[in-house]
């Protein structure tokens, strides 16, 4: 298939993942300042170390971070990967199409592809030495993307080098260094979605993906500079901090609401 064709699929993942967990706490650069410190921070860490407790790389953890609606790199690929299998994308005719988790030691993310060598890899097996080899030694993953929520991106394999300058807006270019090794989560994709059972916050996630996916098939035709741009560190920081003033509110709020109740007794 048409990398470009993968990548639509791949940004409308980010989207999609990022729409459900929005910030992730261990990007310092997201949180500089008096924000390192916050309670916002702090109880989104609280929630990641009790969702942790139950780690595993499955369906069912994956369903449990939507809900829970925080997590790091580990949950955000996972996520990636559950949701690859239930959406609808197209597929031409009689191809395979997988996205798989995989990683350098300090980072997990996906690769959308069609190599079946790479969907049936063994678990922790090296793929390459590093992101550059991945492409030039691997001629199986030549039309890959790479699907990287965690700095709500997706860029073509080939342009890593692209893709690693998107890392530097958030500060986090060192995680991406060294050997790139298979996490064993893999998934094929398909044009309709499997018939099974879902949750409320797995449906929010497939409904922005369906809106995404539509509009980045729609950049590609008329208006591909704007095609798969990612998010810059500056938007992402202007909702974070929104979202704290906006949580500020709800607690002054509830203790307005609570000391009328009390003076009215």
């Amino acid at each position: 298939m048409n990398p470009d064709e993968l990548l639509a699929i791949g940004a409308a993942l980010v989207w999609a993942v990022r729409r459900s967990i929005k910030y992730s706490e261990n990007i310092k650069s997201l949180y500089s300042g008096d924000l390192y410190n916050s309670s916002f921070r702090r109880d989104r860490k609280t929630e990641i170390n009790k969702l942790r407790t139950d780690y595993a790389q499955s369906d069912e953890y994956a369903v449990k971070a939507l809900r829970t609606r925080v997590g790091l790199c580990a949950e955000l690929s996972t996520v990636a990967v559950y949701l690859g299998k239930i959406i609808a994308v197209q597929i031409k005719h009689e191809q395979k199409v997988y996205i798989s988790k995989v990683g350098t030691p300090k980072h997990s993310f996906c690769l959308i592809h069609q190599s079946k060598a790479l969907f049936k890899s063994i678990a922790k097996r090296v793929e390459a030495q590093s992101l550059q080899d991945l492409i030039c030694l691997r001629g199986d993953l030549k039309n890959a993307v790479i699907v990287d929520p965690w700095i709500y991106k997706a860029s073509k394999l080939s342009n890593y080098k692209g893709h690693l300058e998107h890392a530097k807006l958030y500060g986090v270019e060192d995680f991406y260094k060294g050997k790139v090794t298979n996490k064993v989560y893999s998934k094929e994709m398909h044009t309709k979605p499997p018939k099974i059972k879902i949750t409320e916050s797995v449906h929010k996630a497939l409904e922005c993906f369906r809106l995404a996916y539509k509009d980045e098939k729609n950049k590609l035709i008329k208006n591909k500079y704007i095609f798969a741009k990612g998010r810059k560190l500056a938007s992402v920081r202007k909702d974070l901090d929104s979202d704290i003033k906006r949580r500020k509110q709800l607690k002054s709020l509830r203790r307005f609401i609570q000391q009328m109740g009390l003076n009215l007794k």
